[in-house]
């Protein structure tokens, strides 16, 4: 990625925002976004975090992606790393998993089987014991 032309720039003065269509000149595979924001906020002297890049097309053999970007006043996104983010919202914490096991041992307790046992006369005057498993509901 080497070089960057703005085709078109209008103020979006309700959203507080400008909107850019660019074209990114580069050599090989369509750039990286992380790479685009960062040569954005150069060029327009601000921080990354105000910066959203809605997408990037670039045809299959040309050297130049089309970007449609905005920037906006104030930050968008944090500047924290997502990795992190995400590690710390995965696990739940330990005393968390601690609950949900022994609640999920009480439900269970309470829904064993009960066996009751039935007689039936049979049209032959015989008794019929029939054993059926309800639910302790």
């Amino acid at each position: 990625m080497t070089d960057m032309e703005t085709i078109s720039e209008n103020m979006n003065i309700l959203l507080k925002r400008k909107e850019i269509e660019a074209k990114v000149f580069s050599e090989g595979p369509t750039p990286r976004k992380d790479e685009i924001i960062s040569m954005i906020a150069k060029k327009y002297k601000t921080k990354e975090t105000h910066i959203d890049l809605n997408s990037i097309h670039q045809k299959t053999g040309s050297h130049f992606s089309v970007c449609k970007i905005k920037i906006y006043d104030k930050p968008i996104r944090d500047s924290k790393p997502k990795e992190e983010e995400t590690k710390a919202t995965d696990e739940p914490a330990p005393e968390q998993k601690i609950e949900k096991t022994e609640e999920t041992e009480q439900k269970t307790s309470e829904k064993k089987p009960v066996e009751e046992n039935k007689t039936e006369e049979t049209k032959d005057g015989d008794k019929k014991e029939n054993t059926e498993q309800k639910d302790g509901e």
